[in-house]
């Protein structure tokens, strides 16, 4: 349904350019040892902010946190170009309800391409305005509804990426601190934590399935892609239990944000976690997305071990 929609310039051309811009940092850079440690840095403020702010406490409300780690989160998706959470939100919950259907918004079905890359560049925003009462919950807070505004999104990523210009010496150099500690992890934080997710993890051909989640979910797990996703790719856990604040669930599937939140929630930075699968955060609100987040009608397979080797 979604495969034949327009191309969405704006997104098109943004995609496009934060990938040449990835290259023309390999390409034309040599990189100091200081622009390599703020790639790294980089990519994990990035990752950490799609994996555990958007997705796991925003979209699906496995936890809580104190407030300034919200916004270090926040800060790290904006500047990131994960955009504006509550489109991030209900997009990601309007998938939870049509996984892998023909109105799903980016299902392989329609391509790998498609579902890696393609539905982005696609994407209708006048339709996700019409979805975004998926995310009525987060909408009442009004510093998350102000980056609706989607040029007041980009002010924390240029923001950044002066401060970068600055902290690398500015001219050449400054530039190539742009590119290396900006664009290059934004990209590997795409890729691995968002767009593999979307394709592989839903292909048959890759990784295995603990549980049988209903038809036509075709959603995957993926070991060695697990610490590079920061445990996005344990997919079919997360599909079966979706509120879920863990998605690796053995020792061997590695969940770089369970393990974080585990260390916040020891220090009393987060609580109410949703460790196991079958109940909620205590005082979680039913909303009207919560049939498609809570705990979907599921039979497992195993106990959390691969029961289709892969292929």
């Amino acid at each position: 349904m979604f495969a034949n929609a327009r191309w969405n310039p704006p997104l098109a051309v943004g995609l496009l350019n934060m990938h040449l811009l990835a290259l023309a940092a390999v390409v034309m850079f040599r990189p100091r040892p200081a622009d390599v440690l703020l790639a790294f840095l980089g990519y994990l403020w990035f990752g950490f902010a799609s994996s555990l702010y958007y997705h796991r406490y925003l979209t699906h409300r496995g936890f809580k946190m104190v407030r300034p780690l919200e916004w270090f989160f926040l800060a790290g998706g904006l500047t990131g170009l994960s955009g504006d959470p509550i489109r991030w939100a209900c997009t990601h919950r309007y998938h939870h309800a049509h996984p892998d259907g023909h109105d799903d918004l980016h299902s392989p079905n329609d391509g790998w391409w498609y579902a890696h890359f393609g539905w982005l560049a696609k994407l209708d925003m006048a339709w996700v305005d019409q979805i975004r009462p998926m995310a009525t919950d987060l909408r009442k807070t009004w510093w998350l509804r102000c980056w609706e505004n989607p040029l007041l999104a980009l002010v924390p990523h240029f923001l950044y990426a002066g401060a970068l210009f600055a902290i690398g010496g500015g001219g050449w150099a400054g530039l190539g601190t742009v590119l290396w500690g900006l664009y290059v992890p934004i990209v590997l934080s795409f890729h691995f934590g968002w767009m593999m997710i979307a394709s592989f993890c839903h292909l048959p051909q890759f990784g295995y399935r603990s549980t049988e989640t209903p038809a036509p979910d075709m959603s995957r797990n993926i070991w060695w892609l697990g610490a590079f996703s920061f445990g996005e790719s344990f997919h079919n856990h997360h599909h079966a239990y979706p509120r879920r604040a863990k998605h690796g669930v053995t020792w061997w599937e590695p969940d770089p944000s369970k393990y974080l939140l585990w260390t916040f929630e020891r220090l009393g930075l987060a609580w109410d976690v949703c460790w196991d699968h079958d109940r909620k955060p205590a005082g979680a609100l039913e909303e009207p997305w919560d049939v498609a987040t809570v705990v979907p009608s599921a039979d497992p397979v195993t106990a959390g071990g691969p029961a289709t080797p892969a292929a």
